[in-house]
Formats: structure tokens, C-alpha cells, sequence
């Protein structure tokens, strides 16, 4: 049971990979990513006052679509495509909530057809 004096345990995102997302390059270790997480840090102190407690309008007149995703980020709209095989899970944020179901549909559907592939141990 959780004792009622600790604080609630938060699911966080880092930022850089949320930044990742934003710029659209493929690692978060990339120059781009670090120039804006570093950008971020300064303007709220640190990561998480960014992706936690900084009110979204400040986040979004550091950055438009950053600011934008930690909205939704905090919002819950993000799918965690599962990793498996070699290779890591990767998350996708989406919009809104209509977004976010066609989001899971679609993997779904990618997954369930992957399945109807795949081949058993007796076919080999």
C-alpha cells in the first residue's frame, strides 16, 4: 500500500527525447536537441520544473512545438509503441485523444497482421 505522506510517483518522459519528437531528428543526443533541452533548463531551472510545474504558455514562447508537446505529454496523450527484438519501445505523442486511438488502432492492426505472418517452431 502507498503511505498517504509520499507523494504521488510520476511517469516522466525525459525531455530530450520529447524534444526529439519536436525537431524530428532521430536521436536525442543530436546537437539540436541539446541546444533546446539546454535552453529549457535555463529558462525553468531545470527538466522537470519544465516538463512538470512551468505553466504551458511560458513553455510555448520558449519554444512553439515543445511546448506544445509536454501539454500533451501532461495531458496523457502518448502511446508507448513497445520495443522487443533488439529494439528499444519508442513513444508518440499525439494531439488529442482521436488521435491517440487511431494512434493504438494502427498498431494494433500492424501488430495483429505481424502475427497472422509469423511463423510457428513446427514450420521451421
Amino acid at each position: 500500500k502507498h503511505p498517504s505522506f509520499r507523494p504521488r510517483y510520476q511517469h516522466l518522459l525525459p525531455l530530450a527525447e520529447i524534444i526529439q519528437l519536436s525537431v524530428g531528428v532521430k536521436l536525442p543526443t543530436h546537437e539540436k536537441v541539446q541546444e533546446k533541452w539546454q535552453l529549457f533548463a535555463k529558462a525553468f531551472g531545470n527538466e522537470i520544473n519544465a516538463l512538470v510545474d512551468a505553466p504551458v504558455e511560458e513553455l510555448k514562447r520558449v519554444d512553439e512545438a515543445i511546448g506544445r508537446n509536454i501539454e500533451c505529454f501532461r495531458k496523457g496523450l502518448v502511446f508507448y509503441e513497445p520495443g522487443g527484438g533488439g529494439n528499444y519501445g519508442k513513444p508518440v505523442i499525439c494531439e488529442n485523444e482521436k488521435a491517440l486511438e487511431r494512434v493504438k488502432s494502427e498498431f494494433e492492426q500492424k501488430a495483429k497482421a505481424n502475427r497472422a505472418t509469423q511463423k510457428s517452431l513446427a514450420e521451421f
